[in-house]
């Protein structure tokens, strides 16, 4: 099995991971019933040498209802009837998972609108509110 590298820096060793296959289900003929091809991805976040201790508390936070009661990951792939595959879509999961479980929002800086964006909109408004008195019907006496 290879490194899991994310797309923020992060790389996963390949040591921290542990794969297992298993009899997948449904359609497949008769592979079906004799290969292991659905394949079953662990991490376990907290034990992690790749991740920083910030990083760690990301990933438990954010990350709480796919993790056991061990604190570990578990991601299932059963989709291809290749072994390969499987286990390829398996540590795609993972690292999508983690990638945004790791993303860090990046603050809003508030800004002020141009004296010419003020301007425009309120000679706007005040062209609306002359279109709006023409489509008023006229008061008796007024004149």
């Amino acid at each position: 099995m290879r490194d899991l590298a994310l797309r923020n820096g992060v790389v996963i060793k390949a040591a921290e991971l542990e794969m297992r296959f298993s009899r997948s289900s449904g359609p497949g003929g008769q592979n079906v019933n004799k290969l292991n091809t659905k394949a079953m991805l662990r991490f376990h976040p907290a034990s992690s040498a790749s991740l920083t201790a910030a990083q760690k508390e990301a990933v438990s936070r954010k990350l709480a209802p796919a993790l056991t009661e061990s604190g570990e990951i578990i991601v299932f792939s059963d989709k291809t009837r290749s072994r390969a595959m499987n286990a390829g879509d398996a540590l795609a999961k993972l690292g999508r998972m983690l990638e945004s479980a790791l993303r860090t929002r990046t603050r809003r800086v508030p800004t002020r609108p141009t004296a010419s964006a003020g301007k425009r909109r309120l000679e706007s408004k005040s062209i609306r509110g002359r279109r709006k008195k023409l489509r008023a019907r006229p008061v008796e006496g007024e004149d």
